[in-house]
């Protein structure tokens, strides 16, 4: 068991360092696609790495449906640091959201899955990344009705659309009953996303 533990942590490693060259081969084949339009050689590192970056995402996909059940403690503080390290990296986000981390509380420990948590945090992102083409996003740590908790604050006002798409359910099958989950609350009055952990 350790051993495949081991290697699911060697492979989402190997998967994260190679998404950040390869998010420059596309960022900077893209640019050139623009000045150069005919360049064949151009649309074919392009592709390439369009296709590689499928790959990658298919193989993390893999790991993640076997790895939610991964549950671990978890420094909410270390996790989000390391989470908002990567995502200044991840090129469809990092030109179009702003950060700002300001934790609400002191930091908290939590019995959670990497994935989970990852998962839950980047797919509230690429929502708010997909619906405004810039924004800046308060986050942090902090706690709801005393269970610990992640919130992400925009800038913008969000719609009731939006939050609906924020604050969906998540997919019941993906956890065991006896696990926690993270309960994505929508505080309306507050223009925030709480992702309560319990």
């Amino acid at each position: 068991m350790k051993e495949k533990i081991l290697t699911r942590h060697i492979l989402e490693g190997l998967i994260h360092n190679l998404n950040n060259p390869l998010n420059l081969i596309l960022g900077y084949s893209q640019i050139l696609r623009k000045t150069q339009p005919d360049n064949a050689e151009i649309a074919k590192i392009y592709q390439a790495g369009i296709r590689m970056d499928e790959v990658l995402k298919e193989l993390y996909n893999r790991i993640s449906e076997r790895s939610f059940e991964l549950i671990q403690e978890i420094s909410l503080a270390s996790w989000l640091t390391r989470e908002l390290d990567y995502l200044q990296h991840y090129l469809s986000i990092k030109h179009g959201i702003r950060f700002v981390r300001e934790d609400l509380t002191d930091d908290q420990v939590v019995l959670a899955s990497l994935i989970e948590l990852g998962t839950w945090y980047e797919s509230k992102l690429v929502i708010l990344n997909e619906c405004f083409e810039a924004i800046s996003i308060q986050t942090g740590i902090s706690s709801h009705l005393g269970k610990p908790a992640i919130y992400l604050k925009p800038d913008k006002v969000i719609s009731n659309d939006i939050a609906s798409s924020l604050s969906e359910k998540i997919d019941l099958e993906l956890y065991p009953a006896d696990k926690q989950r993270i309960e994505s609350i929508w505080m309306e009055e507050q223009n925030t996303l709480i992702g309560v952990i319990g």
